[in-house]
């Protein structure tokens, strides 16, 4: 192995172990791109595709993972990654399960994905039995456990099972030395413990700490939240400012439903970016919301 591929695969596993790993990956790509070979490019093109996808830059995402399937066509994780910038994005709902379908069949991650996708998207259509039985199959068929569990669980109304399940993949993947992927966790077992009427700033100082900078989703829900705990609504609206421009509809929308609930502004908004997903279950909630305000 040379020291170029040596190198890129060390900064490659630092985005995923921790914060200031997608600053150093960059510094590290950008050092040694005028020397890389054809594989060392492709590991360049998939590192760069996943933290601009964490980045919120969707657009240089794609192109970055496109490019890494033109080295190496089979590439799984640029597969993923093309579906899930989808369901993240703008891509309506309808759409995410098609793509899901096809790659059911495609075994190993790609399989792990589609049911993953398979089960939000049918939240997202309020058919939540059949959300949960994906999740079951999900479960099943991944070597880890995920925060999809108490992400629906959430969606569902029940925080106190979504803190549980939350904890527990939290408190694996801290053991494991993951902090990226313990960050997205972390931040649904914040809100679990917050919509129970508990304090959740011990949680958002842990948060603050895992967190990339350059984690824009999750900067936006460390915001959010901090705002909705203190009653701040200039931190809320950082949340909003952070993702509004991205593709990220229904992370938006839900930071504008936080600054709703603190200033009862963002509401409008928030159906249109529900909408537009055709996230049938978040549209309903913001009528829900504005109805018992009114």
């Amino acid at each position: 192995m040379s020291a170029n591929l040596t190198a890129l695969e060390a900064a490659y596993d630092g985005q995923i172990r921790g914060p200031g790993g997608i600053a150093a990956f960059f510094e590290v790509a950008e050092r040694l791109r005028p020397t890389l070979g054809a594989d060392e490019l492709y590991l360049l093109h998939r590192g760069s595709a996943r933290a601009y996808g964490i980045a919120g830059d969707t657009a240089r995402a794609r192109a970055e993972a496109l490019q890494a399937l033109e080295l190496v066509p089979d590439d799984y994780y640029c597969i993923y990654l093309l579906a899930s910038l989808d369901l993240e994005g703008a891509a309506p709902v309808a759409e995410c399960q098609r793509r899901a379908r096809e790659l059911l069949p495609r075994g190993q991650a790609l399989t792990g994905f589609a049911l993953q996708a398979l089960a939000e998207c049918s939240a997202m259509l309020c058919n939540f039995e059949e959300a949960g039985s994906y999740v079951v199959r999900y479960e099943a068929h991944m070597p880890f456990r995920t925060e999809l569990r108490a992400r629906l669980e959430l969606m569902a109304g029940d925080p106190e099972a979504a803190e549980c399940s939350a904890r527990e993949v939290v408190e694996e993947q801290e053991r494991a030395g993951d902090l990226g992927p313990a960050g997205a966790s972390l931040a649904v077992l914040t809100r679990a413990v917050f919509m129970q009427g508990n304090d959740p700033l011990p949680l958002l100082a842990t948060l603050e700490q895992w967190l990339a900078p350059e984690d824009v989703r999750g900067q936006a829900q460390l915001r959010a939240l901090r705002g909705r705990a203190t009653g701040e609504p200039a931190s809320v609206r950082e949340a909003v400012a952070l993702l509004e421009p991205t593709e990220y509809l229904n992370a938006r929308a839900e930071v504008l439903l936080d600054l709703f609930a603190v200033t009862g502004e963002g509401a409008e908004p928030a159906l249109e970016l529900y909408e537009r997903k055709g996230n049938l279950f978040g549209a309903q909630l913001v009528r829900d919301l504005v109805e018992r305000s009114e």
